[in-house]
């Protein structure tokens, strides 16, 4: 096998996402303005744009409610159906209790 022979793991055209993230090693981090205290760190509370952050701030909003005028249409749109099910079960046993046997 020569050197330019490749298999498909070895290929060099990779998946397309993978050829597309830039190298994150290559980033220009800025360096810490002073010492890090990784107790102080840790015990700090999830700033806002966190997974955890979020979460809490969530917990914290209060739940939309619904407004009065949908919540009515919603139980009257119950109720009609309640009735036209009530009307169907009454309609057949009425017709269940006319018929005669053969």
């Amino acid at each position: 096998m020569s050197s330019n022979d490749t298999t498909p793991t070895e290929s060099s055209s990779g998946s397309p996402s993978l050829q597309s993230t830039p190298p994150v090693l290559e980033y220009g981090f800025p360096k810490p303005q002073g010492d890090i205290d990784i107790e102080e760190a840790l015990q700090r509370k999830p700033l806002r744009w966190t997974f955890q952050g979020q979460v809490q701030a969530n917990k914290s909003r209060p739940l939309a409610a619904a407004p009065e005028d949908v919540r009515k249409m919603d139980l009257e749109r119950a109720k009609q159906d309640l009735l036209r099910m009530q009307g169907a079960i009454g309609n057949d046993a009425k017709s269940g209790s006319k018929r005669t046997p053969n």
